[in-house]
């Protein structure tokens, strides 16, 4: 029986009629639909489509806006970028438009939620990826803005890629690596942070380009 949402207080009547199934988020779908790749030359990085002209990346993939640069293998024009001083860069296109584009989560990650993301690793194309918040990343080691570990696969490339709940929200963007090791055994955990842009500069990258 599917999860249904009901509103309490209510006749009987009025009460089934407003009880509606919820449409379950096909998660892996909606992550691929609002990721992308953002290549210039030889550099690479990954993005958050989060507007019909506008995705989400790291700012420190400083080839954006220096040179001619191409999302998803298409040609296109920076015509505005706009940065929260906590490595997280909206870039404002002309040359593309998105059918479909991320919504932010109203809520924090919590350790041990499921997490996916969809960034471009190395040279690879897009690639799918599912794992877990483990916790908090020591500000020693993490000097961006309520940096949280992922105990997620991830590689060089990857930096921009969204972040995304098991409802489909939006919950950060990668954009870095810890690694731990001695005695000969490493391991490595992808690091999110929440960007930290005021909500009028997501609604001016929801709207920008819509007519």
């Amino acid at each position: 029986m599917p999860f249904t949402k009901c509103v309490a207080g209510l006749a009987l009547g009025a009460l089934l009629a407003l009880c509606q199934p919820v449409k379950k988020v096909d998660v892996p779908e909606a992550v691929l639909n609002a990721s992308t790749s953002i290549q210039s030359g030889t550099s690479r990085c990954s993005g958050t489509i989060v507007g019909p002209r506008a995705v989400l990346t790291a700012t420190h993939c400083e080839f954006i806006g220096t040179r001619p640069i191409t999302i998803a293998g298409q040609p296109v024009k920076v015509e505005l970028m706009l940065d929260d001083g906590q490595d997280h860069r909206i870039v404002f296109l002309s040359g593309v438009r998105f059918s479909e584009f991320t919504r932010l989560s109203e809520t924090r990650a919590k350790p041990g939620e499921t997490v996916w993301y969809a960034g471009t690793p190395g040279t690879s194309n897009l690639l799918l990826r599912k794992g877990y918040v483990a916790g908090p990343c020591d500000p020693t080691q993490c000097p961006i803005l309520d940096s949280i570990l992922l105990d997620i696969n991830g590689y060089f490339g990857d930096s921009g890629a969204g972040v995304y709940n098991e409802h489909g929200a939006l919950v950060g963007v990668v954009h870095g690596i810890v690694f731990r090791g001695e005695a000969g055994i490493q391991w490595k955990m992808m690091v999110m942070a929440y960007p930290q842009f005021p909500k009028e500069v997501f609604e001016k990258a929801r709207t920008y380009g819509r007519n």
